[in-house]
């Protein structure tokens, strides 16, 4: 999996994805809950405006998927 330039091509709405926060390196669990004009990206039930800045998402990235169990 390559991490995806937001100006390309943003997740389809409701979808957990990582995202990269560029100005810290910091990656974080998320979901697009808006893909209108007003993008909103949402984690632990809050908003990035409360210590991510928006702009500073450049990346995101679909997760892996799970790990198959064995009993």
């Amino acid at each position: 999996m390559e991490w995806i330039k937001t100006e390309n091509r943003l997740p389809k709405v409701g979808e957990t994805i990582l995202v990269l926060d560029s100005s810290t390196q910091t990656p974080y669990l998320v979901f697009l809950c808006n893909d209108s004009n007003d993008i909103c990206w949402t984690f632990t039930d809050k908003l990035f405006g409360d210590g991510l800045d928006f702009c500073a998402v450049t990346h995101w990235m679909p997760l892996p998927p799970l790990p198959e169990t064995t009993e």
